[in-house]
């Protein structure tokens, strides 16, 4: 009995890696095959338009802008999806479901959630099933994130992470806010350019100039910032649209600040609280918030707390506050008290570092199997490096 433990542990920890998977074609069966994927089918459209050399946008008089069905991305954003217009429907709906659900599951791993439990349970939420339901980029924006928390000491990668982050949802802009307050000047500087090339890039060499992609984008948060579960939506229900934005400016500033006062006092989370201040903060910002962004706010938590307890919790969380059908402003309220609980909560605790040790040796697929993750980071990241080492002096430990 006692020779054959050393070959079932392993075993038997690989197939348990098969639960989260299992979770994936739960949801795919139950709540995305039944459902038109709006956001992923834009995307598609898109990369057709581009193969054919045609404009994906829309014309900003069209009613179509602000109706789920319009192309609103930076152009480049648009050439990923050219492969999978070349695909029939059905099976690029399946492969682009199986890629985000890879990329949700790494990011888990890269967080700290060593047990697969956990890791289906992210999947399960009720954020993430809306991601994978509309066919939305949250699951790589997730991945994003946590990369650039996981490797903030090194430049390029974070460059690398927020430039495919902001680049894709502009909204997430207040994260370089993050790099700027923790003296990660040549991280944001990088960040900055990357962003820069993307968005000239789109304009230079793509349908429409700069000044028309943001009026878009203006006329499009005009319209549908009279939905969702943004701060903005509940505000203007009892003030002018000008008064909502100047506090939601405020309360944003505010949260700056809150992270600014962790880090001049050197509390023990000031990093991760002025990270989370900041993603906190574009989602103030924002006035366009739909419940599949809500899935970025798993971030700090799973960073914070990779603990069965915490992330049960949260999951649970997610389905009361958004996948019961409460009222929109009981849910936009619930939402807010939450993320005031997860600000409370990372400044009375003391440990805001995940347990993931770097320099463990790699092996293959070890983000979505359960073992290493730094091999499947270099293929993702696509970066040169030397050996993954810890080198960060302002960590939380």
């Amino acid at each position: 009995m006692t020779e054959h433990t050393p070959a079932t542990g392993p075993w038997r920890r690989r197939w348990s890696w098969l639960l989260p998977w299992g979770a994936l074609l739960l949801v795919w069966l139950a709540f995305v095959r039944p459902l038109p994927r709006y956001d992923f089918r834009v995307f598609v459209d898109a990369g057709a338009k581009v193969l054919a050399g045609q404009d994906p946008y829309l014309p900003l008089t069209s009613h179509a802008l602000y109706g789920g069905s319009a192309y609103v991305y930076p152009w480049l954003v648009a050439f990923p999806f050219v492969p999978f217009a070349l695909l029939p429907a059905t099976l690029a709906d399946l492969l682009f479901m199986v890629l985000s659900g890879a990329a949700l599951i790494a990011a888990c791993r890269l967080a700290g959630l060593r047990q697969p439990l956990l890791v289906a349970l992210v999947l399960l939420s009720q954020t993430s099933v809306r991601s994978f339901e509309v066919g939305s980029l949250n699951a790589w924006l997730f991945l994003a994130c946590v990369l650039a928390w996981r490797y903030r000491e090194r430049a390029l990668r974070v460059a690398v992470a927020l430039t495919v982050a902001v680049g894709s949802k502009l909204f997430l802009l207040p994260l370089l806010g993050w790099l700027a307050a923790t003296g990660r000047w040549r991280a944001l500087l990088l960040s900055c350019t990357g962003i820069a090339l993307v968005i000239g890039v789109s304009t230079l060499f793509g349908p429409v100039s700069l000044p028309h992609y943001l009026r878009m984008l203006s006329v499009l948060g005009q319209h549908e910032g009279q939905q969702g579960l943004s701060l903005y939506h509940l505000l203007t229900q009892h003030l002018s649209g000008s008064a909502a934005r100047v506090v939601c400016v405020g309360l944003a500033s505010a949260l700056a600040g809150i992270g600014l006062v962790a880090l001049r006092r050197h509390h023990p989370r000031s990093d991760l609280l002025m990270f989370t201040c900041m993603l906190l903060a574009a989602m103030v910002l924002t006035p366009i918030l739909w419940t599949h962004y809500i899935l970025l706010t798993f971030v700090p938590v799973l960073l914070a707390w990779p603990s069965r307890r915490i992330v049960a919790l949260t999951s649970a969380l997610s389905w009361l506050v958004v996948g019961i059908g409460l009222p929109w402003q009981v849910s936009v309220v619930l939402l807010h008290t939450a993320w005031v609980g997860l600000l409370v909560c990372l400044f009375r605790g003391t440990d805001g570092e995940s347990t993931i040790d770097l320099r463990q040796r790699p092996e293959p697929m070890g983000l979505l199997t359960g073992s290493s993750p730094v091999r499947l980071v270099h293929v993702l990241v696509s970066l040169p490096g030397g050996p993954l080492r810890r080198t960060d002096s302002r960590t939380t430990r």
